[in-house]
């Protein structure tokens, strides 16, 4: 059996603050603002995206689709969490 060392990769989504780390051949760690923000598992030709919470977004083909999954995961979090409560509630309150 032979032992390889993965070297690091580290790449930052502009867009989003979010920045990648290959921890293994197969897992992608995500983190914002040096945060842990979830991660992607690769099996083959999937590449399924967990959040923080280790809990599944979806799987997809590519790691780019994938990576941009979970960015688009965490804009939309970060989006609701900056609304008000009382302002959400009127919202579904009016059925919206």
């Amino acid at each position: 059996m032979t032992i390889t060392a993965v070297p690091p990769v580290h790449l930052l989504d502009p867009e989003t603050d979010v920045s990648w780390k290959q921890a293994d051949h197969d897992v992608f760690v995500a983190t914002v603002h040096n945060e842990y923000a979830g991660f992607i598992s690769v099996d083959g030709p999937a590449h399924t995206v967990h959040t923080a919470h280790s809990e599944p977004i979806g799987t997809y083909r590519s790691l780019r689709e994938a990576r941009a999954a979970l960015g688009q995961h965490l804009t939309r979090s970060k989006t609701a969490a900056a609304r008000p409560l009382a302002r959400r509630r009127r919202w579904l309150a009016l059925g919206r």
